[in-house]
């Protein structure tokens, strides 16, 4: 911004454990969300590389990061990020659209993520009719609804109550367990220690701390 120059990540040099969910805690203002950001192809780092799969998406074109977020990303986040006009079933079947999924198959999947996240019966449903917790609930089967490899989920449960709260973190837990997801959740919420097979802490762009992170991983932030 004119001559101030913020640094969000500062030398950040991680790998996280596909199939796995990884706690990504911190103070406000950290780098977690500018993380996330990156490694869902939403940001460019001005250095550094970020292989997921093998492949470095900071070299991608555009076009490809526009693949790569609809066929390989998951995102959940804080508001929801629901189509207001849309039902909850139409805003599950949005992103297969894009995709070019068979109106057969969009119509199996819809009905299985929403019977996985307790909603079968509220598909009819627009999210102004729906409280937080089942607009959030909602949220986790689009990020779910192409099959994506990662699921970045962003402080997920910071606008519910503990008891959605818990409902959410359990789900992600479960995307991960059941549909073998790597999930990256950023969360304040400390039920979310409960559901983390490993834990990186962040501080100052960089990460300062990690608990039972696996070797071998293939979803990693190099240098960013």
């Amino acid at each position: 911004m004119g001559e101030l120059e913020v640094i969000a990540l500062r030398g950040l040099d991680a790998g996280f454990p596909t199939g796995k969910v990884t706690w990504i805690r911190g103070p406000s203002g950290c780098g977690k969300t500018t993380l996330l950001n990156l490694v869902g192809g939403l940001d460019r780092p001005t250095a550094g590389s970020i292989e997921v799969g093998g492949k470095n998406i900071v070299r991608f074109s555009e076009a490809d990061l526009v693949a790569y977020r609809l066929e390989r990303v998951g995102f959940v986040f804080q508001f929801f990020n629901l189509v207001p006009v849309l039902t909850a079933w139409e805003n599950v079947e949005f992103p297969m659209r894009f995709a070019g999924v068979s109106a057969k198959d969009r119509e199996k999947r819809v009905t299985e993520l929403l019977e996985a996240v307790g909603l079968k019966e509220k598909g009819d449903r627009m999210p102004d009719q729906m409280s937080g917790g089942e607009q959030q609930r909602v949220a986790v089967a689009v990020a779910l609804a192409n099959e994506p490899q990662i699921v970045l989920a962003d402080e997920p449960t910071g606008e519910l109550d503990s008891e959605n709260a818990t409902l959410v973190l359990d789900l992600l837990k479960a995307a991960s367990r059941d549909r073998g997801k790597t999930v990256l959740l950023v969360s304040h919420d400390p039920h979310a220690s409960q559901i983390a097979d490993a834990t990186v802490k962040m501080a100052d762009g960089r990460i300062v701390g990690t608990d039972e992170l696996p070797r071998g991983t293939s979803t990693a932030i190099e240098q960013a």
